[in-house]
């Protein structure tokens, strides 16, 4: 089993967890971890857009300046900034159907564009994925957020399939 987990055992777990700092664009934007976009996702909701392309990080408007600030972290602090700044915007967490759909392309960002040692090791893994706390000795599995899991594995197998658009060689087409 691999637990996607920062504190992980695992190698491939840790890269894969959301606080790993692992900078990739997405929406033409840099970001610093997957933790920065999971907290700027529903900021960027709340100002009514869906996608943060396009958007002017220097328009005055302070959500944009907070998302801005966010973009730069990663680990526990990604978390804890996220959450106090959905406590100062009133940011609803409940997340509608198309956060599957947005996590699920920002990991693809995330494993396409880091290392390709790592991009390789999740290609060749077969190990079952989990998601789970270790305390010492004690497992604690959250249940909220075992889809981490599923999407992690819906990846490796798009992946792993040589007929993916991510494993075609856009250069031999002049692209």
């Amino acid at each position: 089993m691999i637990n996607i987990y920062s504190k992980s055992d695992n190698e491939l777990g840790r890269f894969l967890s959301n606080f790993t700092y692992s900078p990739f664009k997405f929406d033409n934007q840099i970001w610093a971890s997957v933790e920065a976009y999971w907290f700027a996702y529903p900021l960027f909701r709340k100002l009514g857009i869906d996608y943060c392309n396009g958007v002017n990080y220097y328009d005055d408007s302070i959500i944009l300046k907070d998302i801005d600030y966010l973009r730069n972290l990663y680990g526990y602090k990604a978390k804890q900034e996220g959450h106090a700044l959905h406590i100062k915007h009133r940011v609803n967490y409940a997340y509608d159907g198309s956060w599957r759909f947005i996590y699920k392309n920002v990991c693809l960002a995330k494993i396409t564009q880091c290392e390709q040692k790592y991009r390789q090791m999740l290609i060749e893994s077969t190990d079952d994925f989990e998601h789970y706390y270790q305390y010492g000795t004690k497992k604690v599995y959250p249940a909220e957020y075992q889809w981490t899991a599923i999407v992690w594995k819906s990846i490796r197998e798009e992946l792993q399939n040589p007929l993916s658009i991510w494993n075609i060689d856009l250069g031999k087409y002049g692209n």
